[in-house]
């Protein structure tokens, strides 16, 4: 029979069941490349897919990187990438700066 003590008890044991799973899922899809980041940085700026940005290092040592990134139809941009200290966060490189060309063509404009 299940008792109101038992089912209390195994909700909350199905409740950490499903926490540590979302935590395992988390884990896997943490982005640990300073190109992963900046992929889906110009992904959401853009509103373009994170797998349509080209992105080039230009250098990088433990704690920084420079990138260069294009998105069909948009300007280049430049992003300064720094590692994050340990965090739960999704992604290990945080953007500290970012300068995209100015110049664009319009459509329907010289």
């Amino acid at each position: 029979m299940l008792t109101r003590s038992r089912a209390v008890a195994f909700t909350l044991l199905a409740l950490g069941g499903a926490v540590l799973s979302a935590q395992v899922t988390a884990a896997a899809e943490k982005k640990h490349k300073p190109e992963e980041t900046a992929a889906d940085f110009i992904a959401q700026f853009y509103s373009v897919k994170p797998d349509q940005v080209d992105v080039t290092i230009l250098k990088q040592d433990a704690t920084v990187a420079t990138a260069i990134t294009k998105a069909p139809g948009q300007p280049s941009c430049s992003l300064e990438l720094a590692l994050a200290p340990h965090s739960a966060a999704n992604y290990d490189w945080l953007v500290g700066g970012i300068a995209c060309d100015k110049v664009q063509s319009v459509q329907g404009k010289g």
